[in-house]
């Protein structure tokens, strides 16, 4: 999946990059924050 995004990263408009960005924020905030509570 990683590769993927390597690969088709340049093939992305700003926008979609900019809904990847956020995306990976989310995941990660949760991630921290269910890390954070443990």
């Amino acid at each position: 999946m990683i590769y993927w995004y390597t690969t088709n990263i340049l093939d992305f408009s700003e926008e979609h990059f900019t809904e990847l960005l956020f995306s990976w924020n989310k995941i990660l905030k949760k991630t921290l924050k269910h890390v954070a509570d443990q």
